[in-house]
């Protein structure tokens, strides 16, 4: 291989991990960004339309600048409480069928409807409790023999007088960790992994890009034992 096809080559590799890491990012980056972009949205439309008549009252009493500083203030307070407010319709029965045939309506534009339904899955798994429903972590062989994925232990299956114990185990997707396989599987064909919940999502979540080096060495020393 001559220095240009080298050269070629070095740049053909950095551009695939520019995009690996970049698309990695934006994976991660996105929902968040929307969640807080709408938060904002919120934020500032709330500011419009108090700032017409709190602002001249705070005006009254107060300087120009803490005045300002109050109405933004209140602004925050107000999209908290709209927020939860917001929350509080959706637990009751009539609010929650009207949200449903706004987020109908939301799923139906092809262009919100994916970036819609990317941002609420993911802060559904952020904030809610579906995390805790995922008692340990363990390593199995799958899609075939000698490959290994990260999987969640989500129930135990045993019966009286039996000594095999099987596991409900869920394989998450990546790069969203909310969808993925179900497999019940004997307990003795999988691996117990010492690392919390947490940051097996955070593995999952980048492709393994972010992943502390107690977590690394310990999968490889995992892998290794079992491939002896």
């Amino acid at each position: 291989m001559n220095q240009e096809e080298q050269t070629q080559e070095t740049q053909k590799g950095w551009f695939a991990n520019f995009r690996k890491y970049f698309i990695t990012g934006l994976i991660v980056i996105l929902p968040l960004w929307i969640s807080l972009f709408i938060l904002w949205i919120i934020f500032k439309w709330i500011g419009n339309v108090t700032k017409p008549f709190l602002g001249p009252i705070f005006e009254i009493f107060f300087d120009k600048e803490p005045a300002s500083f109050l109405l933004t203030i209140t602004s925050f307070v107000v999209t908290i409480l709209v927020i939860y407010i917001s929350g509080l319709l959706a637990t009751n029965i009539v609010s929650r069928k009207i949200l449903s045939k706004i987020e109908d309506i939301l799923i139906k534009i092809p262009f919100l409807r994916g970036i819609y339904t990317s941002a609420r899955e993911f802060v559904q798994f952020v904030f809610s409790k579906k995390q805790r429903k995922y008692h340990r972590v363990v390593l199995v062989e799958w899609p075939r023999k000698g490959i290994f994925t990260i999987a969640f232990v989500t129930s135990e299956l045993t019966l009286e007088n039996e000594k095999e114990k099987f596991l409900g185990v869920f394989v998450s997707s990546t790069p969203n960790p909310t969808t993925g396989y179900f497999f019940i599987v004997n307990e003795k064909e999988t691996v117990p992994l010492d690392i919390s919940i947490e940051e097996a999502f955070k593995i999952i979540i980048s492709g393994g890009i972010v992943i502390s080096p107690y977590s690394k060495e310990l999968i490889i020393q995992k892998i290794s034992n079992e491939n002896k």
